[in-house]
């Protein structure tokens, strides 16, 4: 009997060790700090060439990338037609009075797929990536700068700012051209993931269809920048070789066909 009540005395003292113990411990989503009303805010910028993503298992060469798409995929190039959200971004962009800063539906497009890549990658999404949701939203820019917000906050504000930063020092010769697009995560406290895409590309081209039936013809015109001249073309074959193409072009205006 004495030792029966010594290892019930023993037990209890254990039990009541791991109750203090856990009770120290804090349990996942408690917070020592207190909320705000004005929301969180964290937010990037970047050159999109060569950006591997920020993890901590990064891809290795040769690996593959699924990447779903919340849209449809465009039919032609620089063809993009204006969402609501996209004549939203287009007002607070005009609202800043800078006549050389241009919406661009097509990267508007990219931007949107590029804000839910964001919202389910952990960092920056890869280079390859970026790429490809230009190429599907239509936009033939192939460099862009990419900036990254998520906020709890107000979205437009978040954009306005944003903006107001990528625009400071821009001259008055020199275009660009700005898509944005925004994801919502619902909750308690809505979070906002926005992509800011931004393009200094000059050329001009007219709406071109992205694929058509085989032995059809395929044909691109557009509009070179002022002080380019010359024009060349070259097809990449299925094999990967390149081949040289006719082009014709009269002053800054060209045309190809395949």
């Amino acid at each position: 009997m004495k030792k029966f009540l010594q290892f019930l005395l023993i037990l209890l003292l254990a039990a009541s060790l791991i109750w203090w113990d856990r009770a120290r411990t804090p349990k996942v989503g408690d917070s020592t700090e207190a909320a705000t009303d004005g929301g969180s805010a964290l937010s990037l910028e970047t050159e999109q060439p060569d950006m591997p993503p920020i993890s901590e298992d990064r891809p290795l060469p040769g690996a593959v990338f699924e990447v779903e798409l919340i849209e449809e995929p465009a039919k032609r190039y620089n063809a993009g037609q204006a969402t609501e959200a996209d004549k939203t971004y287009a007002a607070v962009l005009a609202q800043l009075g800078l006549s050389t800063a241009i919406y661009d539906n097509n990267l508007g497009h990219a931007a949107r797929e590029l804000a839910y890549q964001h919202s389910i990658m952990d960092g920056l999404v890869p280079a390859q990536v970026v790429d490809f949701l230009l190429r599907s939203a239509g936009a033939i820019d192939k460099s862009v700068t990419q900036a990254f917000m998520s906020t709890t906050g107000s979205g437009i504000e978040a954009i306005r700012k944003r903006l107001q930063t990528m625009l400071v020092g821009l001259n008055d010769s020199e275009i660009v051209r700005i898509g944005v697009g925004e994801v919502y995560v619902p909750g308690p406290r809505p979070k906002h993931f926005i992509a800011v895409l931004m393009s200094r590309r000059r050329l001009e081209i007219s709406p071109t269809p992205r694929w058509v039936q085989m032995g059809a013809r395929w044909q691109m015109t557009g509009v070179l920048p002022r002080g380019f001249e010359k024009p060349s073309a070259l097809l990449l074959g299925p094999e990967g070789g390149l081949v040289p193409l006719d082009l014709t072009h009269d002053g800054c205006r060209f045309a190809v066909i395949v």
